[in-house]
C-alpha cells in the first residue's frame, strides 16, 4: 500500500505542473498528458506516481475540483524517457478512491477515466 507524501514531508523528486483546460505547456515533458474525468463524480484529489514508487505524490488539484466531463493537462518536467509507466489515483469528496495502474504515458497522451459503480477503467489514446 502506498503512503501519501505530506505537503511538508519528504522532498518530491520532481516538479509536476498542472495547467487547467488547455493552458500552455511551458515545460513540456515526454510524459505530458490530458486526463479526462468520465467517472460520474467530481474528482477532489488527483495523484500521479511512478508505477515503481511506494508513495503517492501530492494532490495535483489541491483546493480545486475536476468536475465530471472536465479535463486537465498534466505537464511533467525533470523525468527522462525511461520513466514511462505511471499510476493514477483519484478521490472524491468522501476520500473514496479509484486507482488506474501501469499507464504508459510515453505511448498515450489522453487518459479518460471511467467508473460504472462497480468497475473502473481508463480509455487510452
Amino acid at each position: 500500500m502506498r503512503r501519501f507524501i505530506g505537503r511538508f514531508g519528504a522532498a518530491v523528486a520532481a516538479l509536476v505542473l498542472c495547467v487547467f483546460l488547455g493552458g500552455p505547456m511551458a515545460h513540456a515533458g515526454a510524459q505530458d498528458c490530458v486526463i479526462v474525468n468520465r467517472t460520474g463524480s467530481d474528482i477532489h484529489g488527483l495523484y500521479i506516481s511512478l508505477s515503481s514508487s511506494e508513495d503517492w505524490e501530492e494532490n495535483m488539484i489541491e483546493g480545486s475540483v475536476l468536475s465530471d466531463g472536465d479535463s486537465i493537462e498534466i505537464n511533467f518536467s525533470g523525468f527522462d524517457k525511461s520513466r514511462s509507466h505511471w499510476d493514477i489515483m483519484v478521490t472524491d469528496e468522501n476520500e473514496d478512491s479509484l486507482t488506474f495502474e501501469d499507464i504508459n504515458l510515453l505511448k498515450y497522451g489522453r487518459i479518460t477515466l471511467h467508473f460504472d459503480g462497480e468497475r473502473a477503467w481508463a480509455d487510452l489514446e
